[in-house]
């Protein structure tokens, strides 16, 4: 959480002042929560490719694959000592199709071959070369269902009147054809925000583009941030 990623900071680390906090996807949630929790700590928030209230199709997504972890048999309302490896699985391949944009499933996955590779890509890195645990899956997908900055200590639910209060300054990026994060949450913050700085990438990994999978978009927000960071004061 953001409260304690200030406790490192501050009391741990005794650091005074923070220059930006960024992070993509729920990175990008704590970016927006830090600004808002803690405005006169940090000079910049970078969100990047995250709402400041979850849409509802995003949320019936996540619970969804919440859903699904629960329904192995080995979820034991989460009091598992076997980490219940199906259910997180199924839960994670239910998330890939939003990841990407549908110009790449219309461009990559025409044929069965091209489907079942792709679907064989997923499994490997879900199943061996990342397992995660069903807990911490669980749990991250609850928060980000859920999630809305206005529900920070004095707004009310008022994620508008949150966003107003940021003093940073602050770089929106976001993905044109992001499947997860609407062009509308995009308008909304843009629009609650004081004089936010927007940077738009046009990829065709969509929300992946926030992770690294497209090297033409991390060129361009490495110049973007570098170009916002030097503005800094």
């Amino acid at each position: 959480s953001a409260n304690a990623d200030y406790r490192l900071l501050k009391e741990y680390l005794g650091l005074d002042h923070g220059v930006a906090v960024t992070g993509p996807s729920i990175g990008a949630m704590k970016s927006y929560q830090f600004a808002v929790s803690y405005p006169t700590y940090i000079s910049a928030s970078i969100p990047i490719m995250g709402s400041p209230v979850t849409n509802p199709r995003a949320r019936w997504v996540l619970e969804n694959m919440m859903d699904t972890i629960a329904l192995d048999s080995g979820w034991n309302g989460g009091n598992y000592e076997i980490n219940p490896t199906a259910g997180v699985l199924n839960a994670l391949m239910h998330i890939v199709p939003y990841w990407y944009t549908e110009r790449y499933f219309d461009q990559n996955l025409r044929t069965t071959e091209q489907r079942w590779a792709f679907q064989k890509f997923w499994h490997e890195i879900f199943s061996v070369q990342a397992p995660q645990d069903a807990r911490d899956i669980y749990y991250q997908m609850r928060m980000w269902a859920t999630y809305n900055v206005g529900d920070s200590p004095g707004f009310g639910g008022d994620a508008r009147a949150a966003l107003r209060s940021i003093k940073s300054s602050t770089l929106l990026i976001t993905a044109k054809e992001d499947l997860l994060i609407s062009p509308a949450e995009v308008a909304f913050a843009k629009s609650s925000i004081p004089n936010p700085t927007h940077v738009e990438i046009d990829t065709l990994f969509g929300h992946l583009g926030s992770v690294g999978f497209d090297p033409e978009a991390n060129k361009l927000m490495n110049r973007e941030i570098a170009r916002f960071l030097s503005t800094l004061k």
